[in-house]
């Protein structure tokens, strides 16, 4: 799992990985699906959290590290789907 804390583009690279991953939910699920509404909410306290401090803040942004809890238990509910969509297809 990456790290949320590492230094000060790291909430910039969060934001991006998060929005990513919206575009591409939002191609399958509908707009009221639980994935869509966790992924916009974690983008709504990045965007509305105050700036990241110049210096590594390891630990020191609960936002930032309930998002990155979040995003690991999404990437694992996505690679379990991809386990299921093979075993569908064959």
């Amino acid at each position: 799992m990456r790290s949320a804390s590492g230094g000060p583009g790291s909430r910039a690279t969060l934001l991006a990985d998060l929005r990513t991953r919206l575009v591409k939910e939002e191609s399958v699920y509908t707009p009221e699906h639980p994935a869509i509404v966790s992924l916009r909410r974690q983008i709504a306290e990045l965007e509305a959290a105050p700036p990241e401090p110049a210096q590594r803040t390891t630990g020191a942004d609960p936002a930032a590290a309930a998002v990155e809890r979040e995003l690991a238990t999404l990437r694992g509910q996505i690679a379990e789907i991809d386990v299921e969509m093979n075993r569908l297809d064959s």
